[in-house]
């Protein structure tokens, strides 16, 4: 019996570690301080949060238009963390809350490249609160993605918003590059489509997109973020590792159920 379930302990554990299982390994989080004058520093911390050691991690944070490239990461060891500060964003000037977004490559214990993508915000003076809302929803087409994308004003007054869509490296927008305007009349909701493909030798599984919308109102300026997910290559793929695990676990609740149940022999 013993031998049995420490068998199958092991064969759970292997099937969870497998990459995909319980989220990606690497975890991003992000800080910032403002001072009085506007001028920005932003932190940004990698975690190792899997099993394996992961390496040639290149951080790089994107503001409006450009990015800014940080120092590489040789190697990060499981749960291990670092920390980066970073002081390229350009000063602010109004008040009001302003996008940042972390896009960090890197390696896998297999070798094969990844990427993690991690969007925040912060305030100058007044913490607001973006009144542009929406949703990103993807579609299979063809070999590549059709992306439909809500955005609504839930205020009663006109806004001239701009937006910028962030994907990893693996993904190819041919339509959407840098920032998009679109102006939104008070309650009013506008959809729009964007095709994604794949770039030529990129991995199947789940991709982030994350649309900014920034807006200026009087002296104060407005951000928020609709988060969406791009599947490429079969969905059974990357479901199997996870149906195998579960379907282990519940064959042993069956045995375990019935073991209870047999009849005990007394002997006389």
């Amino acid at each position: 019996m013993r031998r049995i379930l420490f068998a199958m302990l092991v064969f759970f554990l292997a099937v969870s570690s497998q990459p995909g299982f319980a989220g990606a390994a690497l975890h991003i989080a992000t800080g910032s301080a403002v001072d009085e004058q506007g001028a920005v520093r932003l932190r940004l911390t990698l975690t190792n949060a899997g099993r394996e050691t992961l390496s040639h991690l290149h951080p790089m944070f994107h503001f409006h238009h450009s990015y800014s490239m940080m120092p590489q990461v040789p190697t990060l060891s499981p749960g291990e963390s670092v920390t980066l500060e970073n002081t390229d964003h350009p000063p602010v000037v109004r008040a009001g809350r302003y996008p940042v977004a972390a896009m960090v490559h890197y390696r896998d214990a297999t070798g094969e490249a990844q990427t993690a993508l991690h969007t925040d915000s912060f305030h100058y003076q007044e913490p607001v609160v973006s009144e542009i809302g929406g949703e990103i929803q993807a579609a299979r087409v063809g070999e590549g993605s059709l992306l439909t994308v809500l955005v609504k004003n839930h205020s009663a007054g006109l806004k001239n918003i701009q937006m910028m869509l962030l994907v990893p490296p693996e993904l190819i927008v041919d339509q959407f590059k840098g920032m998009m305007g679109l102006t939104l009349r008070g309650g009013e909701e506008k959809i729009f489509e964007v095709p994604v493909k794949r770039a030529p030798g990129s991995r199947d599984g789940d991709y982030p997109v994350h649309l900014t919308i920034e807006y200026g109102e009087m002296l104060t300026h407005f951000t928020g973020e609709i988060q969406g997910r791009v599947r490429f290559g079969s969905l059974w793929a990357s479901l199997a590792p996870h149906a195998a695990a579960v379907g282990l676990l519940a064959l042993f609740m069956v045995f375990l159920y019935r073991r209870a149940r047999r009849p005990l022999a007394f002997s006389v």
